[in-house]
Parts: structure tokens; sequence; C-alpha cells
């Protein structure tokens, strides 16, 4: 079992915070009158998105990460704006895809 080298490491907590920042966000907006359905779709969707990480990041010698970027980009496609979602943010700290 291999940790992810530090920058991989800094990229995926990064996404994490933010994923987290984004939920919290969504829970407060919902917090009166409940979610909409749109936001309760927004809200499962982050977290599927992010739900593997910590299990990648302690497996990083078997973390796909075209696969786990994919993942951040299905949920940038249907949730952020261009260039401001979860892949940039993890591309942006990592230095890069690969």
């Amino acid at each position: 079992m291999s940790i992810a080298p530090s920058n991989k490491l800094a990229a995926c907590l990064e996404v994490m915070y933010r994923a987290a920042l984004r939920a919290r966000a969504l829970g407060w907006s919902g917090e009166r009158n409940g979610l909409s359905p749109a936001q309760a779709s927004e809200l499962a969707a982050l977290m599927d998105a992010i739900h593997n990480i910590p299990h990648l990041l302690q497996r990083w010698e078997s973390c796909d990460e075209e696969a786990l970027r994919a993942t951040l980009e299905a949920f940038d496609a249907k949730f952020s704006e261009r260039g401001r979602g979860l892949v940039a943010i993890y591309d942006g700290v990592s230095g890069g895809a690969g």
C-alpha cells in the first residue's frame, strides 16, 4: 500500500475540501425549505465524484488517475462552470494530468 505523492495528495485533499464547502452550502440553502430536486441531484453527484478519493490516496499504486479525473470531469460537465470545477482544482494543485 503506497500513499499518493505529495502533489497528488495535496490536489485530492483540496478537491475534497472544496467539495465539502459546496456540500455545506447546498445543505444550508435547503435548511428552511428542503433541497430542490436539482440541488439534491447536485449534492448526490458531488459526493459520488469524491467518495473514492480517501481510498485512492492510500493505494495510489493501483489508482487509475485518468478515471479519477474523468469522474471529476463528469461532475463538472453537469454542475460547474468551465475551468472552475473539481478537475481544474485537481490539475491546478497537482501540476496537471498524469
